[in-house]
């Protein structure tokens, strides 16, 4: 469970008893801080007799009872603030998390239900959420929400494709928004090259909801090579949890007797979200080679230190919501490579990437 604690008051308080509140409750934000659970209670307890209808303080004082390990009195608690205020998402979600630590599973299911129809949080949140982690797969939870914070679907061609045409593999992601991602989102390819597809181009066009990203990638690639095969499983990874997609079937189609040479599928595959466009310039090194990203206008070309430069290996574009966001390229090769921006002054410049970090 996260905790939230807050009291709301812009104006200076007009009544003596709001000032009372005010005063106790800062001491107990004090006490809290400093992690005397006990001593914060007593003080939230004593701002609520001088303010007994407000939710935010009932919160807060139910969080540092069950931080001091008083479950029982802060489910108690929670129980009269959603009788009285029966849409508070926070009440109910908190106590959907109090009700699991004290092992009454069957009284959680309803209140986290009640919670997410209230927007509290979202599923993906709900599986974050070291209370609730444990249970997620357990009868009840699990229709409401996912065993990982992760979700991913894929989609592949339609049909087959003639040797020289282009295949489109689609993959949607599921994830907590950015600035609850610790680590970023890691896109990586499984085991089973077809052998026929050579990657050329990725667009990332994203979306945000309440409590939630949505990432729709398309990779495109040419068709290279004849073959029936299986693209493989595509697994993506995001602080400490995976999620992959089944593989694929690719056939492609050529006459007979003609071959192509592909180049091998990145291990881990460019996400044109995951250097961040803008003003600024962004270098990093992945899956076996160097990813660059810049605003929409960018243009890149990279090559040996000194010697002649190509176009990207594979194309990235960014977008949001539709809406282009950031340009960007990956070349095959650890480098050292000096990459230069063109399009824009600020990047005129050359800029090079020697030991290949962010």
């Amino acid at each position: 469970m996260w905790l939230w604690a807050f009291w709301v008051g812009c104006a200076e308080p007009k009544f003596p008893e709001l000032v009372s509140a005010r005063e106790a409750w800062e001491r107990g934000e004090v006490a809290r801080l400093r992690g005397d659970y006990s001593s914060a209670a007593a003080a939230y307890a004593e701002a609520r007799t001088f303010d007994p209808t407000s939710v935010p303080l009932a919160l807060s004082h139910a969080q540092v009872l069950a931080a001091a390990g008083e479950l029982d009195q802060a489910e108690a608690l929670l129980t009269r603030v959603v009788q009285g205020h029966p849409d508070s998402g926070e009440a109910w979600y908190n106590r959907a998390c109090y009700r699991v630590r004290l092992g009454r599973h069957a009284d959680a299911v309803p209140d986290l239900a009640r919670a997410l129809e209230l927007g509290a949080r979202s599923p993906l949140q709900a599986a974050a959420d070291p209370d609730l982690a444990p249970v997620a797969q357990m009868e009840g939870f699990a229709a409401l929400i996912p065993p990982v914070p992760l979700l991913v679907w894929v989609t592949g061609p339609p049909g087959a494709v003639f040797i020289g045409g282009m295949v489109e593999i689609g993959l949607r992601i599921l994830s907590l928004p950015d600035d609850e991602l610790k680590g970023g989102l890691h896109l990586r390819v499984g085991a089973g090259d077809p052998g026929c597809l050579t990657l050329v181009r990725v667009v990332e066009d994203q979306a945000e909801g309440p409590g939630i990203r949505v990432r729709d990638l398309t990779l495109q690639l040419r068709a290279t090579a004849p073959c029936n095969a299986s693209f493989p499983s595509l697994i993506v990874d995001a602080d400490g949890v995976s999620a992959s997609t089944p593989p694929v079937v690719v056939t492609v189609e050529a006459p007979a007797g003609v071959a192509g040479v592909p180049a091998p599928l990145p291990e881990e595959l460019p996400m044109p979200g995951g250097l961040p466009g803008g003003e600024r310039f962004r270098l990093g090194s992945l899956g076996g080679g160097v990813s660059a990203m810049g605003p929409p206008s960018a243009r890149f070309s990279a090559g040996p230190v000194g010697g002649a430069a190509r176009r990207p290996d594979v194309s990235l574009e960014l977008r949001q919501q539709g809406q282009p966001r950031g340009a960007g390229g990956w070349w095959r090769g650890p480098g050292p490579l000096q990459v230069d921006a063109e399009g824009f002054s600020a990047l005129s410049k050359t800029m090079v990437a020697r030991d290949l970090g962010d």
